[in-house]
């Protein structure tokens, strides 16, 4: 996390994510590239931070899994 100290530890964000019924698994960023987690993966949908949008590294993932998909 950017400098911030989490309200909830990062182990019960995880838990909390993982017990939506929506949620096949929730994860911990073993590497800042989504693709590397994508091959490991497959998921269907990512969720970032907003601050990811319109940024060079977001817009190629974009293309990326455009690709992939």
């Amino acid at each position: 996390m950017k400098n911030k100290n989490p309200i909830i530890p990062f182990q019960e964000q995880i838990k909390i994510v993982n017990s939506n019924k929506y949620v096949d698994i929730a994860v911990s960023e073993e590497d800042t590239d989504k693709l590397i987690a994508w091959d490991k993966y497959k998921f269907d949908l990512i969720f970032k931070g907003d601050d990811w949008k319109g940024t060079p590294k977001w817009v190629r993932y974009e293309e990326e899994f455009s690709m992939r998909n």
